[in-house]
């Protein structure tokens, strides 16, 4: 599986704006805003969907998978049902094959997240890498 660079990171300058202490910080607000529960899947879809959208990338159903392989299929499609179920995400056929399925972040998604990745980028410290 290829590792990919979060959006927020910027290779040129080559620093990162995230500590251990500030993840952990980050993934705490994520549990009181988003509905996440207990499990960790909910929390990786939502930024993956979050991610993609913001970088102009389509996100299939099965690119879902694929990139969540260390992720049970029925654990993925149990948290889907309820994601897209409450409002979370919004799951449709792609406008260029209908036998495809692509999945977007929501206006609701995308208004949190910009406001939690945005709160956690200003308070880090940024260090060398």
């Amino acid at each position: 599986m290829v590792s990919r660079l979060p959006s927020w990171f910027n290779p040129s300058a080559k620093r990162l704006s995230l500590s251990s202490h500030s993840l952990l910080r980050f993934v705490e607000n994520c549990t009181q805003q988003l509905p996440i529960g207990s499990s960790l899947i909910p929390l990786c879809i939502l930024l993956l969907v979050y991610e993609r959208q913001a970088t102009d990338q389509e996100l299939t159903l099965k690119g879902l998978y694929v990139a969540l392989d260390r992720f049970s299929d029925v654990g993925i499609k149990n948290h889907l049902k309820r994601l897209e179920k409450s409002g979370w995400l919004i799951i449709q056929p792609s406008t260029s094959d209908g036998r495809v399925k692509t999945i977007l972040c929501p206006e609701k998604l995308r208004k949190v997240l910009d406001q939690l990745v945005g709160l956690q980028i200003s308070r880090t410290t940024s260090f060398d890498l």
